[in-house]
């Protein structure tokens, strides 16, 4: 009888390099899940405010190694936008700031690579008149009843 103990081997040996590299996220039951567990503004969301703080909450704390390595960057397509960003006191939750407000009507490219673990890619469009416009005053209609 043949043995079928190799899946098992694998996800082993792929959850030790995990722990082995210092930082893996933990889904509870011992196995590696996703670093990102959710991104502001939301992938294709419109009419973003030009002057937005981009926010990514990690499922795990990040390890200060992990969090000074990381490469974050947000690009119109043309450069990146210079940025700062600051790490809550857990490390649990990124907030990425442009230096200057983005420019209104443009597509933006977010990207944050953990280094050695996974990288998020997302895009987001900012406020555009022509297309985000809320719809103007209700109309009205005047009726003039008879005496």
């Amino acid at each position: 009888m043949t043995s079928n103990r190799f899946p098992y081997i694998t996800a082993g040996l792929l959850l030790l390099l995990c722990f082995a590299l210092t930082a893996c996220p933990d889904g509870g039951n011992g196995e590696p899940v996703s670093w990102f567990s959710s991104v502001y503004p939301l992938d294709g969301a419109t009419c973003t405010p030009v002057d937005v703080q981009v926010k990514v909450v990690f499922s795990d704390a990040l390890t200060q190694a992990l969090a000074d390595t990381a490469k974050i960057t947000l690009s119109d397509g043309a450069a990146n936008v210079p940025l700062s960003v600051v790490y809550n006191d857990a490390k649990t939750e990124a907030t990425i700031s442009p230096s200057t407000a983005l420019e209104f009507g443009k597509t933006y490219t977010a990207t944050i690579e953990l280094v050695g673990q996974e990288t998020k890619i997302w895009t987001f469009s900012t406020f555009d008149a022509a297309a985000c416009d809320p719809p103007g005053p209700p109309t009205t209609t005047t009726t003039t009843l008879p005496k």
